[in-house]
């Protein structure tokens, strides 16, 4: 019998009684299980995982029930428009990775905020130590009371490697190639016009099929 396929997987833990999300990805295509030569073609950096759920209990990466989540169709659907406006098919067994400020699920962003302070050490995820050939920032702004118990997360990822850093930022609605300062507002994915970063995707993507193996 044919197994399911299914496009979002991650790596689900309970930690001090809270559910943590690690090692997201969005594969381009479903497939029924995660192999390890699959590639990774890109990466964004969200804020938390939100309200997305294990399909069902099990070790090691299994399918996410996305129930209200939208972000991770969101990115998806862009990703599909940019090959396609690159003229490319959607290659077989890769994805995108989705990394956070922080890992625990909680919908409720003040909420998850003051659970993740309640945690007794910082709990990160090794998708981190990763070298990305880009990098998209979307946690959102940098400047609210939220925010800015947030910018404390933000430092780390001053050491992650890729290639290219981006973010499309609120106030001047342009693309800016670098990775965010902790004060800037990288416009988090919601109400985002796809037109505004659909070039900038493509032009990745034109470039990874243009490198030499």
């Amino acid at each position: 019998m044919k197994r399911c396929q299914h496009t979002y997987w991650a790596n689900f833990k309970n930690i001090d009684g809270y559910l943590f999300r690690f090692d997201t990805r969005i594969y381009l295509k479903p497939i029924s299980d995660v192999l390890p030569n699959d590639e990774c073609i890109g990466a964004v950096v969200g804020k938390n995982p939100g309200s997305a759920s294990p399909l069902y209990h099990s070790d090691g990466i299994i399918p996410i029930d996305i129930g209200n989540d939208k972000l991770l169709p969101t990115l998806k659907s862009l990703i599909e428009k940019s090959y396609n406006n690159s003229n490319l098919s959607l290659p077989d067994r890769k994805y995108i990775q989705v990394m956070n400020l922080f890992y625990l699920c909680e919908h409720n962003l003040p909420l998850a905020i003051h659970k993740n302070m309640r945690s007794q050490k910082a709990i990160t995820c090794k998708s981190e130590c990763n070298n990305y050939p880009w990098i998209w920032y979307l946690w959102g702004n940098g400047r609210d009371n939220n925010a800015k118990l947030l910018n404390a997360f933000k430092q780390r990822f001053r050491t992650i490697k890729s290639e290219h850093h981006f973010y499309l930022d609120k106030n001047s609605s342009q693309i800016v190639w670098s990775m965010p300062d902790a004060t800037d507002f990288a416009k988090h994915l919601q109400g985002i016009p796809h037109r505004k970063v659909l070039p900038t995707i493509s032009y990745l993507i034109l470039q990874q099929k243009n490198e030499p193996n």
